[in-house]
């Protein structure tokens, strides 16, 4: 699967946001399930936990090659695109996905907090072909 992402107009986007505009994982502090970002799933983490499919809406299922946002170094919000091979992040950490681009680099100064967690890209800066 091909895609096409605008860094640029995301990142002006993520840049205005606040850190309540990010969904959070259900049983966080902060869960807010009407958030602009919605909070996703890889599918290797559905299948490997035995997470429960029916209670996990389609769209923010993240499958194999598909990019998506992430803390990934520490204190960040990074596209890295899911894969079944573990890549080496930046800061050398191993992990089951491909760094693409670090669109913002420190959470703290934006957010006032790190945010942890994976998040859908949303559909006005992805295209799929």
């Amino acid at each position: 699967m091909k895609y096409t992402i605008d860094f640029e107009g995301l990142k002006k986007y993520l840049e205005t946001k606040e850190e309540k505009d990010f969904q959070r994982a259900d049983g966080h502090r902060n869960h807010n399930p009407n958030a602009e970002i919605k909070s996703a799933n890889a599918i290797d983490d559905i299948e490997h936990f035995k997470m429960d499919r029916s209670k996990i809406s389609f769209e923010t299922v993240i499958q194999y090659g598909m990019p998506f946002l992430v803390d990934s170094i520490g204190n960040d919000l990074t596209i890295v695109q899911l894969t079944k091979r573990k890549f080496k992040n930046p800061n050398g950490r191993l992990m089951r996905a491909k760094h693409v681009k670090t669109i913002i680099s420190d959470c703290r100064k934006i957010y006032g907090t790190p945010l942890n967690g994976y998040w859908v890209i949303p559909d006005e800066f992805i295209s799929y072909s």
